[in-house]
């Protein structure tokens, strides 16, 4: 997931699976492969989601925010 990651973390907004398509660097993946690849991060927590994932509210995808440790605790 290296490269999905540096793009999600890289985007300022979430990006739907075709804006991730057109940014990939070199050869894309299959489409059922990212689309496989971004639920499973989703139901891991990794990914969120918004939209409702039709037509005109395609799904969004972003890394979740991880807080950060408080000062003194060990990571």
């Amino acid at each position: 997931m290296g490269t999905l990651q540096k793009l999600l973390e890289g985007s300022p907004t979430p990006l739907t699976r075709q804006e991730l398509l057109a940014r990939w660097p070199g050869d894309p993946p299959r489409p059922d492969t990212l689309w496989r690849t971004l639920t499973r991060g989703v139901e891991t927590g990794m990914f969120t989601t918004t939209g409702a994932g039709t037509k005109r509210d395609a799904f969004r995808y972003g890394m979740t925010c991880t807080p950060e440790p408080a000062a003194g605790q060990d990571r």
